[in-house]
């Protein structure tokens, strides 16, 4: 779990589990150090910044921005939503019948269907471009030791690796979000403060105050691409069948994106990434639980820490 302040990157909260005890590195504790370092759960993983994960649909954000912005789509642009296409000799498929899907739509009810056709149109390298640009596959530059990098799978560096050809369905799956993408909680927190400051990536810290705190980069988009963004996020929580509508009115205006990420065993992982208040945001939240199931339960846990920031008057 992460809280940042998209503005200057200050990061208010940062949390792992499982975590373990420092003290057992000390006073020569030799068989609790090898039972942390033997632990399946891994415990000494920094799941905030060092974890990789496929990022499920949270990542729609970088392809809807990618797709408004090489005009690709317009707010006005619909796919037919019917619970599945056919890409190649494979069925795709949506969690949902949407019917009639626009971009705002496709963000709040996270409507595969449209954004595999967005994918298709934009193609892997303009997805890889605005990708990069979010600050995916790179360093987000946070005051810590080990930050990982994650992986895009279209990067020359991935296709060499690869060595084997690139298919429609590969497109498809990267448009959602799935397939050989990796990316870190950090970086995920990361690209949603740069809607939620119209348009800044900003450099995570940790001290209050750093003599070179680097600048901000501003993102090659336009800030009517960002509305449009905007309004698919907050219709994620406020609208009946958006799929972060658990979240709405827990006492102050939110907006956001859920995720739920197949993975090759066990239950899939859950994202929630969102900002608030929605008219002045102070606060970026990312909430990324393993094997979770849906994101569906990350909104759950999203809701308590923000009733108990309210409660404790920090918003």
């Amino acid at each position: 779990m992460i809280i940042l302040n998209p503005v200057n990157g200050e990061v208010f909260a940062l949390v792992s589990f499982p975590d373990f005890d420092p003290q057992v590195f000390q006073g020569g504790a030799l068989t609790l150090v090898k039972q942390l370092f033997k632990d399946p759960d891994a415990p000494l993983l920094n799941r905030a910044i060092n974890g990789l994960y496929s990022p499920g649909s949270v990542f729609k954000i970088v392809v809807a921005a990618a797709g408004l912005e090489k005009k690709k789509i317009n707010v006005n642009s619909k796919f037919f939503c019917k619970g599945q296409m056919q890409i190649g000799n494979r069925t795709f498929r949506c969690w949902d019948s949407h019917e009639g899907v626009n971009i705002i739509k496709g963000l709040a009810h996270s409507c595969n269907i449209f954004f595999y056709n967005l994918g298709l149109r934009l193609g892997p390298q303009l997805i890889n471009e605005y990708a990069l640009r979010f600050g995916f596959n790179q360093s987000a530059g946070i005051d810590l030791p080990g930050e990982s990098k994650g992986s895009l799978p279209y990067s020359l560096w991935e296709r060499i690796k690869r060595q084997k050809k690139w298919f429609s369905g590969d497109t498809a799956n990267l448009s959602i979000g799935q397939g050989d993408i990796l990316v870190t909680p950090l970086q995920i927190a990361r690209m949603m403060a740069a809607i939620a400051n119209d348009g800044k990536l900003i450099k995570p810290r940790l001290l209050k105050s750093i003599m070179d705190e680097g600048q901000a980069v501003n993102l090659p988009v336009s800030k009517e691409t960002l509305q449009i963004i905007k309004r698919g996020l907050i219709g994620g929580v406020e609208e009946a069948g958006g799929t972060a509508n658990v979240l709405a009115n827990p006492g102050i205006s939110i907006a956001g994106k859920t995720g739920t990420a197949q993975v090759a065993s066990g239950q899939p992982h859950g994202w929630f990434v969102g900002y608030f208040p929605i008219d002045k945001p102070r606060f970026v939240i990312c909430v990324f639980l393993e094997h979770a199931g849906s994101g569906y339960y990350c909104c759950q846990l999203t809701k308590k820490i923000i009733q108990q920031m309210l409660a404790e008057g920090l918003i």
